[in-house]
């Protein structure tokens, strides 16, 4: 978030071409600006709201991606409850949530650390709600017809595109890769959309 917020309407305007997929990645990492100061990031979880806040305005239909660590030192419930918010609040589409391991050597490796059953629960509820998230998401696009860059092969004979947001797409039938195709989005699974070439 630090370097973007220093590019945020440059980086607007370039999305604008047609050539961009509407994807956006931005790893906040916490919702709690106590833990991001901790992490020495020069950063406030209001800075990734901005962002997310700028880049749906320009791009509606777009994916927000981020990534969230969980059980960082000293974190605690409050600090929870903060990234919980943050999330509902600014609904991304991808979340790779990633539990904090310390490492040898580093300045955080004897630091205090959260319970690690309660580490699990944290990343449990992440999920959870970031599973909502997209399940509502992907479910609103279904009956749309979406371009399509077909982008490499899937399993049993399907093929995966990328629509202007870079969500994956499955299709099936003769494609070709690279080609550009129509697609009426159809049915969703558990991180895609499956869609039938028109």
């Amino acid at each position: 978030p630090k370097n973007t917020m220093t590019i945020l309407e440059p980086l607007m305007d370039s999305m604008k071409n047609t050539k961009v997929f509407k994807f956006l990645h931005v790893p906040v990492q916490s919702g709690d600006d106590r833990i991001l100061e901790l992490m020495n990031r020069e950063y406030s979880a209001e800075d990734f709201v901005t962002i997310k806040s700028r880049f749906r305005e320009n791009f509606p239909d777009s994916t927000l991606s981020t990534d969230i660590i969980s059980g960082y030192h000293d974190e605690d419930m409050e600090s929870f409850e903060k990234t919980v918010r943050l999330i509902e609040r600014t609904k991304p589409d991808i979340i790779n949530i990633t539990r904090f391991s310390p490492r040898p050597y580093t300045p955080d490796f004897n630091s205090r650390t959260p319970d690690t059953n309660m580490v699990k629960r944290w990343t449990k509820i992440y999920t959870e709600i970031h599973r909502k998230i997209l399940g509502e998401k992907l479910a609103s696009i279904v009956g749309r017809v979406e371009p399509l860059i077909i982008t490499e092969k899937g399993k049993d004979g399907t093929w995966v595109g990328r629509d202007q947001a870079y969500r994956s797409v499955v299709v099936t039938g003769d494609q070709k890769l690279y080609s550009r195709v129509n697609a009426e989005i159809v049915d969703t699974g558990s991180t895609y959309l499956v869609g039938k070439v028109l």
